[in-house]
């Protein structure tokens, strides 16, 4: 009886802990891949916005978008590890109800990432971000290779 009356209170307690966090901010999951093939990594978010960095709350594999960013419409965000650093510009705040999908792409490129109209002679590598059916692609050439990754 003691046990079931313990578990009945631990449950009641992360339902409340887990209620209060889902009502009052959003989380977004999400995955990172090189090459098209699933990789873990360890990253650290940072959002920038009104000249500010906000570092949200990381849980796993996402993070709790900060009430702060709700009144704007775009928002920079970065994503830091110890091999890669990407950074998009101008990421609409709507797409913080959605998985993200995080990817580096290097030659060759996967054709979904690219227009097969046009040269990709003087790019070193792809990065992206993908939301919904919206995606963020962020070219790397030979002239600025050493901005990111840190491969």
């Amino acid at each position: 009886m003691k046990v079931y009356l313990l578990n009945v209170v631990l449950l009641a307690f992360c339902f409340a802990l887990f209620a209060d966090k889902s009502t009052a901010q959003n989380r977004v999951k999400f995955s990172f891949e090189v090459d098209a093939k699933p990789t873990k990594e360890k990253f650290k978010v940072l959002l920038y916005v009104d000249g500010a960095i906000i570092e949200p709350e990381m849980c796993d594999s996402s993070f709790i978008v900060p009430l702060e960013i709700q009144r704007h419409e775009f928002v920079s965000v970065r994503f830091v590890s110890d091999k890669y650093d990407l950074y998009f510009d101008e990421v609409p705040v709507n797409s913080f109800k959605s998985d993200w999908e995080i990817g580096v792409d290097y030659k060759p490129f996967e054709t979904e990432n690219i227009n097969p109209e046009r040269s990709y002679e003087k790019v070193t590598y792809i990065y992206y971000l993908k939301f919904g059916r919206f995606v963020i692609i962020v070219e790397v050439n030979e002239v600025n290779k050493d901005e990111s990754p840190k491969k």
